[in-house]
């Protein structure tokens, strides 16, 4: 009876000591499964958090605000402004609410071409597009990338108009200027990259003298496109006592060859050896030869709904 009370003894012991081992091992895997799973919410906000902040500021300046050096750059660089004609009198007549979505509309099927062109977007004010190409990440050809995404940006409007009952009166005007930029941030609160400079406030009057529907562009714009596509691209257009007396000869940029149809641009870009060309690679690969000449309606698919019950409203 000794003998059987004593191993009776050691058996329950070693039913408490495993017991006790797997409530252990499962209460460590248990808390090992919580800690995976803050880390995965962690990782999750701060990639949600870098999308945020690479929309709001590009690649590089972000990395050079995260380690707080000074963002400053100055290089030949090309800069676009554009507006709606008669935006006044046109949102006038409509509700707020409407005119932010249909604005969101458009300036969302622009923004999907601004990787194909390599095109940096600065920011909207009001209905004002602001965009520039070679600031801050350096292009080569960027007055060439910046006309033909200009030209593009008509388009869109243009296919926009005939969809959208509400936008048949909306036009815009297109102002582009190239030179010697100097970009960078301003200020610690709400900051954002901007660029400044003689050439960016002759971009601005351009903007403001170009014909509706029309791209307006400066002679040393004008020189730079020319050189890159080896022809005559533009019209003279004389209006220098609008334009200000500081500027040069402006010349209006056709909606024709070579402009018309942009693959010639795309094609002499994909065959440039330049480590900065910004031909998409990967999946974007399967774009047709010209991916930006894509209906601009397409890209606005998912809104498309909604701008309809306003147009019926």
């Amino acid at each position: 009876l000794q003998v059987d009370a004593a191993r009776f003894q050691f058996y329950v012991f070693m039913m408490l000591l495993l017991g006790a081992r797997e409530y252990g091992d499962r209460t460590r895997f248990r808390k090992h499964r919580e800690t995976l799973a803050k880390v995965e919410l962690a990782r999750r906000a701060r990639r949600s958090v870098e999308t945020i902040m690479t929309s709001i500021l590009p690649l590089s300046v972000l990395t050079r605000v995260m380690h707080n050096e000074a963002v400053m750059d100055v290089r030949e660089a090309s800069v676009m402004y554009s507006d709606v004609v008669g935006f006044t009198a046109w949102s006038s007549v409509r509700s707020a609410k409407m005119v932010v979505r249909m604005l969101n509309v458009m300036y969302r099927a622009v923004d999907a071409d601004l990787d194909a062109f390599g095109v940096d977007k600065i920011t909207t004010i009001g209905d004002a597009y602001w965009a520039a190409c070679g600031l801050p990440t350096p292009r080569d050809r960027h007055a060439t990338r910046l006309c033909a995404f200009g030209l593009q940006m008509q388009k869109h409007v243009a296919a926009m108009r005939t969809k959208h009952a509400t936008l048949r009166g909306v036009h815009i005007r297109v102002g582009i200027a190239s030179g010697e930029l100097i970009g960078g941030i301003v200020g610690e609160r709400q900051f954002a990259y901007q660029v400044f400079g003689p050439v960016n406030e002759l971009a601005e009057r351009l903007e403001q003298t170009a014909p509706v529907d029309e791209v307006l562009i400066s002679h040393t714009t004008h020189a730079a496109v020319c050189a890159d596509l080896q022809t005559d691209v533009a019209a003279s257009h004389d209006d220098g006592a609008a334009i200000g007396a500081a500027a040069a000869p402006s010349h209006r940029l056709p909606h024709v060859e070579p402009f018309d149809d942009v693959s010639v641009v795309l094609k002499r870009m994909s065959t440039d050896d330049d480590a900065t060309s910004v031909v998409p690679s990967g999946p974007a690969d399967d774009r047709p030869d010209v991916p930006f000449l894509a209906s601009s309606v397409s890209s606005s698919k998912e809104t498309d709904s909604h701008v309809s019950e306003d147009t019926a409203a």
